[in-house]
């Protein structure tokens, strides 16, 4: 059974108009035209789609059963055309996304999700690092865009701020009688495990100290979240964690949140300033900031003037 779409558009048409008539004038066809249709469909079909009276056309009950699928294959064919339309003047694009933190915490699959529909031919390549190691590939051009945490003071890098993300200072479980009764100067002599050079996280463990002018001990450096957690539930030391980990891991049994030890850092959506007006960078951006703040654009947007004489 081959049944052309034009078929099915008379069909739609003749079932909504109910007479040939007007269903022609619809079409933009002339009245034979539309009565041909008719009879090529129901004799593919062999099945009678109207009865035909004084009152004009009326769906039989075959017709009435076929005509939603006849709708829907008409619906889809337009949706069809449309996107082939819409893609005929793209090309295929690649962006490059650093990102980092854990995929979840970032909303990457909703960002992602939000991206591809407007840009379906978009080739996103996600990698995972640090802040600094994407600032110095978005001024490289090796980077498109990407996730920062913390200030990043560089006048050629745009930050778009998302969020605070606030970090605890957490020990194992087995130490809370340890750290019960403690001081900061006795709390900086204990061993705890870094983060990396150069990263927010450490900037964050020194600034908590720097207020009492201590430096923490150094016993190990980790480069992951999830290592520093898996090492401090071990007994090795004190970490700082992001507080949604740590009570995670709290609630788990494996460390425990030193409540005093507290600090936040921004999350920024980061790229080249170079770049503030490229389409594809300020549509990625521009669908991380409603993600994270799905209210940032109705307030931005202009107010309606009230009109008091009314």
């Amino acid at each position: 059974m081959n049944i052309q779409h034009h078929l099915l558009r008379t069909f739609i048409a003749v079932a909504a108009a109910r007479t040939v008539t007007k269903a022609a004038a619809v079409l933009h066809l002339t009245q034979p035209a539309v009565s041909g249709h008719l009879r090529v469909l129901e004799d593919e079909l062999q099945l009678k789609l109207f009865e035909r009276g004084t009152a004009g056309m009326r769906l039989t009950r075959a017709g009435e059963l076929l005509l939603p699928h006849a709708q829907s294959v008409i619906a889809a064919m337009d949706q069809f055309k449309l996107l082939s339309t819409q893609l005929l003047n793209r090309r295929a694009e690649k962006v490059r996304l650093g990102t980092i933190l854990d995929p979840e915490f970032l909303r990457v699959g909703a960002l992602l999700a939000s991206v591809v529909e407007k840009h379906p031919l978009l080739d996103v390549e996600l990698q995972h690092g640090i802040t600094m190691q994407w600032v110095d590939q978005l001024l490289k051009g090796e980077l498109d865009a990407g996730f920062g945490l913390g200030a990043i003071d560089d006048a050629r890098i745009e930050c778009r701020w998302l969020t605070e993300v606030n970090h605890v200072v957490v020990y194992p479980a087995g130490w809370a009688a340890r750290l019960k009764k403690i001081d900061w100067p006795e709390l900086a002599r204990m061993p705890w495990i870094h983060p990396p050079e150069h990263s927010p996280q450490r900037r964050l463990l020194v600034g908590i100290f720097e207020r009492y002018r201590l430096t923490p001990t150094q016993s190990v450096q980790a480069d992951q979240e999830s290592t520093m957690s898996s090492l401090v539930a071990a007994g090795v030391g004190l970490s700082i964690m992001r507080e949604d980990l740590a009570r995670a891991a709290q609630q788990r049994g494996q460390v425990r949140i030193w409540p005093p030890g507290r600090a936040s850092t921004p999350l920024h959506f980061i790229y080249a300033a170079s770049r503030s007006d490229d389409p594809i960078v300020v549509s990625i951006r521009d669908a991380a900031l409603a993600i994270w703040d799905p209210l940032r654009e109705a307030r931005s947007a202009p107010k309606k003037k009230i009109n008091k004489n009314k």
